[in-house]
């Protein structure tokens, strides 16, 4: 108990410190693409697939994770099999071709934080959706680069984001950030003091081909929806500030 207490204030430390800095600029005008978008909308969508070579290896190792271990069925990991870092080579790979691109948006020197293989089935319920509903990841900084490794359109549960809502620019973000570091309830994560409902008309749904892929602030509003055909599977690599 006195550890995780620790922790927590060590947490909170560290986010108001986070707070207080200036390192991300939530509305910039740069000759990079990619910061532009990220800054400023909340996502890149890269224009074209990722090359053929590294799909084809991302698809043969997610079938060989997910032979060898038992997703969880139920809960916010269903479908996940996730390690904090690197959860093998090929996703390792995947993480420093784009490392970069997180790098510069942080302006700072960064990490893959974690990285995860995610198989979505249809369900006729959005309770069954892990993160179905929306909200924010925890306070840090925290970019996320998503492969599709099937083709997903709007039946295949696509994700989606709702644009320029990152970095600390809805109501109440910097004291639902406090809370949560307190708390750690997920309360903190989704309704707090705004009716996240209402942007519903306002999100982007990410759907293409296999080899689509992205970047997300996930600080943003976001979620996963609900896979009503055909199976959703994904590679994902988080990266942060070290």
């Amino acid at each position: 108990m006195l550890n995780r207490i620790k922790k927590r204030i060590f947490s909170l430390k560290q986010l108001i410190s986070e707070l207080s800095r200036t390192t991300i600029p939530t509305n910039i005008i740069s000759d990079n693409t990619i910061i532009n978008e990220l800054a400023n909308n909340g996502f890149y969508q890269y224009k074209e697939l990722i090359d053929n070579k590294l799909l084809n290896e991302l698809k043969k190792d997610f079938n060989k994770v997910m032979l060898n271990s038992n997703p969880p069925k139920r809960g916010q990991s269903k479908g996940r099999i996730y390690k904090n870092g690197v959860l093998t080579k090929t996703l390792e790979k995947l993480g420093l071709r784009y490392i970069n691109d997180a790098k510069q948006f942080y302006n700072a020197e960064t990490k893959i934080e974690l990285t995860y293989y995610q198989i979505s089935q249809p369900t006729n319920s959005l309770r069954n959706v892990p993160g179905g509903n929306f909200h924010v990841d925890d306070n840090k900084p925290n970019i996320k680069l998503f492969v599709y490794l099937t083709d997903v359109d709007e039946n295949n549960g696509p994700f989606c984001l709702v644009p320029n809502t990152g970095s600390w620019k809805l109501k109440g973000s910097k004291l639902r950030a406090i809370f949560w570091e307190i708390f750690h309830l997920r309360f903190f994560l989704y309704n707090f003091l705004v009716d996240y409902s209402k942007y519903e008309s306002k999100k982007k749904l990410f759907t293409g081909v296999s080899g689509t892929h992205f970047l997300a602030d996930t600080t943003c509003l976001h979620k996963d929806t609900q896979v009503l055909e055909g199976l959703r599977k994904v590679a994902v690599v988080s990266f942060n500030k070290k």
